[in-house]
């Protein structure tokens, strides 16, 4: 789970000493989301090097003046029932050193997709880091 916190400016707040503040109308209500994994090395096929990419939906509105936070899914449980994730399982521990486990790193692209109430489609993206491994603890 991961948790996103939203606020509106204005994409044009008009010239320095007469800059515009955001209206009633100017309210945004996201919908739904997409999530896609990329790695800095290059290597970014889903199902092979990073997890499939996908959308889901959640509904949250940011209206002027306000700073809105909700929380969403980045990593999708049946994710870590495919490839590449399934590959992690089975990391062997001895003492508290980990042997023959692989760590993907990973950035996720979060686009949030939504109106604003003049009926103007809208998006904003964010990245952050994801890290995949096999973390379960070693007492279960």
């Amino acid at each position: 789970m991961a948790r996103v916190t939203a606020r509106i400016i204005l994409k044009d707040p008009g010239p320095p000493g007469a800059t515009q503040a955001p209206s009633a109308i100017n309210a945004v209500t996201v919908r739904r989301y997409r999530v896609t994994f990329r790695r800095s090395d290059g290597r970014n096929t889903p199902g092979v090097d990073v997890p499939f990419p996908f959308d889901s939906a959640t509904t949250f509105t940011v209206a002027p003046g306000a700073l809105v936070q909700q929380v969403f899914e980045l990593v999708r449980h049946s994710s870590k029932l495919e490839p590449p994730l399934r590959q992690l399982a089975g990391c062997i521990i001895v003492g508290t050193i980990p042997q023959d486990c692989v760590i993907i790193s990973t950035i996720a692209d979060v686009t949030f997709f939504g109106r604003d109430q003049a009926g103007n489609d809208i998006s904003a993206t964010g990245s952050i880091g994801v890290l995949f491994g096999d973390f379960a603890d070693p007492e279960d």
